[in-house]
């Protein structure tokens, strides 16, 4: 994602729980779904390097993840 938000622009969305920021996210708060790719990237990047065929297809189903969100 080249628009990522960077962890200092994201002032007090670090302390919310990841409920909140889902909706938040859904409602257009760019800095809740920053927050929440900063903290799950990792994780969902692991599971889809296991799954996927790929990295680019890893990184295919990262992307499509998040964008359900």
């Amino acid at each position: 994602m080249a628009d990522t938000p960077l962890a200092s622009d994201l002032t007090g969305a670090t302390l919310r729980s990841d409920s909140e920021l889902v909706l938040r996210a859904r409602q257009g708060d760019r800095r809740s779904f920053g927050t929440l790719y900063l903290r799950h990237h990792d994780a969902a990047w692991r599971v889809a390097c296991a799954a996927a065929g790929s990295p680019t297809d890893a990184e295919d189903a990262v992307a499509e993840g998040f964008a359900k969100v």
